[in-house]
């Protein structure tokens, strides 16, 4: 237990609550910090690059080439739960969250090529175990997303639905689209 937890349980003559008994004075600092960072600072950075470097530093997982909006919320709270691969663009005011009283030790993963559209929430592990949005799908706006993605797929409404399978690739991946759809969609054809 913490010195922190053994001198509430002195002074408030009961004992401490988890949080307290697990953490010492600077984890309680710096999750302030965090949070503070997250909500504050952070989504409100008006360049990109700038962005995308403090959310490493604080301990996102983000890969190459990355596109996050502003007025994003990233769970702050468990920022290993969250990988974002290359490629990956992230429009305005979107919110990722990978806590809760049901979600475990689940995780938020967004594949190589995904988008997600504005507004749009994913709620990392709240069913289903494990989100995951698949290689180069795409989240509509204002989809609310409790379960995984399919590659390739677009899924919108609350809750995310799937709509289309096999999207069109960005007009940067277009010689590849062909490659793509038989990587993701039909990975047997390909391997005789």
């Amino acid at each position: 237990m913490s010195w922190l937890g053994v001198l509430y349980e002195k002074i408030a003559r009961r004992p401490a609550p988890k949080w307290l008994r697990r953490n010492g004075p600077f984890a309680l600092a710096w999750k302030a910090l965090r949070k503070w960072l997250c909500v504050s600072v952070i989504p409100f950075i008006p360049f990109n690059g700038l962005r995308v470097w403090a959310y490493r530093r604080i301990g996102f997982q983000i890969g190459r080439r990355v596109f996050i909006g502003m007025q994003c919320y990233l769970d702050d709270l468990h920022p290993q739960r969250m990988a974002i691969e290359d490629d990956v663009v992230v429009s305005y005011r979107v919110t990722f969250a990978c806590h809760g009283p049901r979600t475990r030790d689940h995780r938020l993963i967004l594949r190589q090529g995904s988008y997600v559209g504005t507004n749009a929430t994913l709620l990392g592990g709240c069913l289903h175990g494990d989100v995951e949005i698949g290689p180069y799908a795409t989240v509509g706006a204002c989809a609310l997303v409790t379960k995984s993605v399919p590659p390739l797929a677009t899924v919108v409404g609350i809750p995310a639905k799937v709509v289309r399978t096999g999207r069109t690739p960005w007009e940067a991946d277009d010689g590849r689209a062909e490659e793509l759809r038989q990587k993701y969609l039909h990975p047997t054809e390909g391997a005789s």
